[in-house]
Formats: C-alpha cells, structure tokens, sequence
C-alpha cells in the first residue's frame, strides 16, 4: 500500500527509467550533466552541457529499494508472528460476529466515563468489573468500536473460555500484531525485533509484552514521535476467562509493572472481568500498588431502566418480524412488567428471555412468552431471590423441553464441545468423532437456538458451537445449579476414551488395515470408514480422517490421567478386550503412553493387562526376546517412566 502511494505521486521524471552519467569530479557542490541517455522524457529534455549549482541528488532506486525492504520486512515479520496469534479475539473478528453489544440509549453512564478517562488518562489502567451477566462485554465491545472509529483503539483481545480464545501465551502476540496495523511507525520496530530474535514467541508473556510492546513504543517515546502524543488504547475483555487462575494474576501484574516503569509511555489498558477474589486481591495489593480507576457494573436503578428500554424495543422488533402472530397491544402491560421484574436489571436475562420468545424454531412468540411466564409464576419462591437463580430457571426450562430421548445425544455435544475440546473442534469434526451424522446433530440442538450460536450447514466445517453467554457453561458444570442437566467431566472423558476406542476397532476391522502405521496411512491417503458427515467438497473427508486420526492420538492416553478411579471402572474392560499390537500413539507422545502405564499400574490387583514381571511362559519367551532384541539384560519397570527406555510386549 505503501509503495502504491509513493509511485502514484513521485514525479513522472523520477519514473522514467532514465540513465543520466554524472560529472562526480567536481568537489563543488555543483553537478555537472554531461549526457541524458533517455532525451525523450523528464525535465530537462534536449538539453546538454550544463552546470546545476547547490543540487541533491536523489538515487530514485535507492528510494524504491528501501521502501520495498521497509514492506517486504514488516509483511514477512507479520507472517511470522501470525500463528502465535488468535485473530479471532480481535474487536471485529468474524468469529464473535454478531458480538455482544450495548443497545442504543443504554449505558451512557458508564461510557461517558470511559470517554472521559480516554481523554483525560489520569489512570493508566481501568479496572471495569461486576458480576455475571451485567453486561461488561457489550460496554467493552462498544467503547472499543467508538474508539476504532476514532483512530484511538491500538488492540484488543476478547477473552472466552470456550471458543479456543483464553490461551494466555496468545495475547501479546495478538495485542502486538493488531497495534502494527493500527499504528505503522510501531510495525517497523516490531519487525526489527522480530528480526533480530526469531526465538522471541517462544518467551515467557512477560519478556514478550516489555520486548514487543514497552520497548518499540519507548523508542517512539524518545523521538517525540507524534503517534505518541495522544493515548493508544488496549481492551483486554473477559479477562476472569483466560486460561488459568496464575495466568490471569500474571497479565494484571505485568501491565501493572510496565505501567509503573513507563508511565510516560501513551498505552493506556480497559481491562473488564467479573470481581473474581483472585483478581479483586491483584488489583489492591499493598506491596504491588497498580495505578488504575475501578467501575464496579451494579444492578442500580440507572440499570434496570436501560434493560427496560432494551426489552420494550426487543418486542417492538418482534411485532414487526411476526406481524401476523402479533397485535399493537402484544405483549400486554401486565406481561410486559412481569417480565421487567424477572430480569431484574440483568442484561444477560433480558437477552436470553428475548432469544427464546423470538425463537425462529417455534414461530410462536405469543406462545412463547406464556409458556415462559407460566414457567416463572410457579418458579416465583427462587425468582425474587437473585436474578442468576431466575437465569438458571431459564437455562433449565429450556433444556427441559428436548425430549427425554433426544437429550442424551445433546448432552453428548455439549460435553464435547464444552468439556473436552472447549469448542476448537469444528460442528462437523465433533460430529463425526462422535459417530453422528447431519440430522442428528440438528435434531439434538434445534431447542438450543436461544442459548448457543448453532452455525448454518455452509458453516459447520469451519467453526464450532458457542454459547450465546458464559454463564450457561457455568450453568452446565454446576452440579448445584444445573441438577439433571449437569455435564459431569468425568463422565465427559469417559465417553472421549469410548468414542476413542470405537474408532481404533472400527479401522482394525477394516480388510488391509492391519499394520503398525494402519491408522495414519488411512489418514493420509484414504478416508476413514464410518464418517457419516461428509461436504461435497473435494478433499473434506480425508481432511476429516487426517483430525481424527491426529485427535485419537495426541489425546486418549492423556485422558485416562485425569480420570478419578470411580470413573475409569467401566474402562477396564474395554481395556482388556483392546489390541495393544497395534495401538496408535503419537510422534510427539511426550510420554503420554509412559504415564498412561503408571496410571494402569497403580490399579493394582484390580488391573490384570501390565505388570513388570513375566507371569507366564508365553511372557517368559517375550521377555527373551525382548533381551536378543535389545542386546542387553532387562529390569522390571521402575516407576516413573521415562517411555525412551522402557520397552512394550503384547502377549
């Protein structure tokens, strides 16, 4: 782009390919033109034998060479910080698209306090924070668009702990990468960096932020570089949902400590979380004191009133998508404050209760919304207590209403995606590993539309489910709050070690793919049998297969490990009746299969599949063998084990 500017207004006589011999003998600062070689073009056409006194001479190559280094530099240093990125945490990521945002009219108080911090940056850092479902994603998401709008936002990074957006060893790699393209002057010093210390994206968060971040804009700083003269804005949204409890205390400590070494620097942080014990004791640590302001989103009257108005428009738009189901007097005054009172002020209620009165499934908004104040009237003991009790009676309600013999194949997805891969797979990679085809998979969530983002067949390769608010995935692992309809992990893991097994039988018994490298030949070369959701696409199914393979691989002797001793029992026997001869382990096993055997090991009596000892002859000749082999006497194993030493006989 860049280059496309300068070519585009350098003067056409510096374009022209011209050739013009310099009198370089003259110590004067006159240049004498003796020949134009092109007398076609340029300024000084036909002219010969004459002395320009006092000229700069541009080597117009020169220029053209140092700007194509300068792009070819920083696109190379993007290309290469990309895949230590998540671009799908960025503020208009496709991803989060629709992404939470503040209904027009509402939270004006708390922006205009955002605004008025961004112009007047007393604080370095600001601290917006309050419980669960109050909106803090929807004000974030908003105050981060008016700011990219105003030339203001630097970075952003939208935190969710189900969608594969809560690695904390992605975040300054995503803030460094989106403040290059925002701010162009810092890109080239990033790439410099980069350049000189490839090695850089495999630091710790900490040197990353102060090498990436600090130090490129501290030079800005000392040049007085104008993009340094207004504040840069960085937005790190959900914070309470990165990856890890020390994660989350590191990133607050390290923007502290940068914020208190180089306070002069323009980088001002938002960062917004539910009040989490760990994060409130951060933030007011006496022996680590962080220069921030705190707002504190409290269910207040000024609260209440915007989700009213929020409501009030939301059935105004449903009238106008169901205007044959709808009257001008729907839905009625009384109904219209009953629902008012249950969502209490909690924008992640109003928004739940207006998805599943609107729900296009059903197209019966009418009906709908009777069902679920009927629902809420014989709930009303808990409802008056906490607006996240009435929040669960929605999330149960709902639920309920997937029959009895659907729901074990929903609860099946949700644990998958939610517990097991926190949604990373794809709808159809998940769906495929669990043995389940099109029909099935849309038939198990089709009641699930006003909690989860449900993406279109044309979608499914590429992105996974999402739930529309975390709270429902704090729903669903609450044993408490969730009762019948708890994901239990458990449980979880022990259907991934099924599904597991079920694919290594279905492919041993398969003609031809008997062979210690059966299954990623297949993978590799062939589609795998029993995939029952494949695209037209050319290509979809052995791209299917190559996943699986790699999933069943990298993960199932690991799951084992964390399964308590009450939740495996039920494994022990598959366990038995499985082919170890030609069992699929992973090149970069990393001692996975080694602690698996420990972990068999310790059952003790209860396990008859490994022991260190040879129990009978057929063991006894195994062990011989094993000894020919080697080339040197073996010892029983000693626990731990290191798998590099340790050799596997299947009698």
């Amino acid at each position: 782009m860049i280059l496309e500017w300068f070519l585009r207004f350098l003067p056409k006589a510096l374009k022209s390919n011209q050739n013009i011999e310099r009198d370089t003998s003259s110590t004067s600062g006159s240049v004498s033109i003796i020949r134009n070689t092109d007398v076609a073009n340029g300024f000084f056409a036909n002219a010969n034998n004459f002395t320009i006194n006092g000229a700069n001479m541009l080597d117009h190559q020169q220029i053209f060479q140092t700007i194509y280094n300068t792009i070819t530099t920083e696109a190379a240093a993007l290309d290469r910080l990309l895949p230590y990125t998540c671009p799908e945490a960025a503020v208009d990521s496709s991803a989060r698209d629709p992404p939470p945002r503040c209904h027009p009219g509402t939270r004006q108080r708390v922006l205009d306090t955002l605004n008025d911090w961004l112009m007047n940056h007393l604080w370095k850092i600001f601290w917006l924070n309050g419980p669960a479902g109050t909106g803090k994603s929807a004000v974030a998401q908003t105050f981060a668009e008016i700011c990219l709008e105003q030339g203001r936002l630097g970075a952003a990074y939208f935190f969710f702990r189900s969608s594969g957006r809560n690695d904390p060893r992605t975040v300054i790699p995503t803030l460094a990468y989106q403040l290059a393209v925002n701010v162009p002057d810092y890109g080239h010093l990033l790439a410099c960096t980069i350049a000189r210390d490839p090695s850089i994206f495999e630091k710790t968060p900490r040197i990353q932020l102060r090498r990436l971040i600090v130090e490129p804009f501290t030079l800005l700083q000392a040049q007085a570089h104008w993009v340094t003269q207004t504040p840069i804005l960085i937005i790190l949204d959900g914070l309470d949902e990165c990856e890890g409890i020390e994660a989350q205390c590191e990133i607050v400590e390290m923007i502290g400590e940068a914020v208190r070494l180089r306070k002069d620097l323009p980088l001002i942080w938002l960062i917004a979380s539910r009040p989490e014990p760990h994060l409130q004791y951060i933030f007011s640590r006496a022996d680590f004191s962080i220069d921030c302001s705190k707002e504190v989103l409290l269910v207040d009257a000024d609260t209440k009133d915007d989700v009213n108005r929020y409501l009030r428009d939301s059935f105004d738009d449903i009238r106008m998508r169901f205007p044959h189901m709808t009257d001008v007097a729907w839905p009625s005054k009384v109904q219209s404050r009953r629902v008012e009172d249950i969502a209490s002020g909690l924008f992640a209620l109003a928004a739940t209760i207006v998805r599943y009165v609107s729900d296009v499934t059903y197209g019966d908004p009418v009906g709908r919304l009777g069902n679920f104040l009927a629902f809420m009237t014989s709930a009303s003991h808990v409802a008056t207590t906490n607006p996240l009790h009435t929040l669960d009676l929605l999330y149960s309600q709902i639920l309920s209403e997937i029959p009895d013999d659907i729901f074990p194949m929903t609860k099946r997805i949700l644990s998958f995606h939610e517990v097991i891969f926190a949604n990373r797979l794809s709808v159809q990679l998940c769906c495929n590993l669990l043995h389940m085809d099109k029909h099935e998979f849309y038939n198990a969530v089709h009641k699930l539309y006003s909690l989860l983002d449900i993406p279109s067949p044309d979608r499914v390769t590429a992105v996974g489910l999402s739930m529309h608010h975390a709270s429902f995935g704090d729903y669903l692992r609450s044993s408490f709050r969730s009762g019948r309809f708890h994901i239990n992990g458990s449980d979880a893991l022990v259907d991934y070690s099924k599904t597991c097994f079920f694919w290594h039988k279905t492919i041993l018994e398969e003609p031809g793919y008997i062979s210690d490298d059966s299954f990623r030949t297949i993978a590799n070369s062939t589609a795998l049998p029993g995939l029952k959701w494949v695209s037209p696409e050319e290509g979809n199914d052995l791209m299917l297969s190559h996943y699986i393979n790699e999933i069943i691989c990298d993960m199932v002797w690991s799951a084992f490990l964390a399964l308590p001793f009450n939740g495996a029992e039920e494994l022990l026997g598959q366990l038995e009746d499985f082919d170890f001869r030609y069992m699929l382990v992973s090149r970069d096993d990393n001692g996975k299969f080694a602690r698996f055997a420990e972990w068999l090991f310790a059952w003790g009596p209860r396990n008859t599949l490994l022991h260190t000892e040879p129990q009978d002859e057929l063991e006894k000749a195994l062990l011989h063998k094993a000894v020919h082999e080697v080339g040197r006497r073996m010892e029983p194993a000693i626990f731990p084990m290191v798998m590099v030493n340790v050799y596997l006989y299947w009698s």
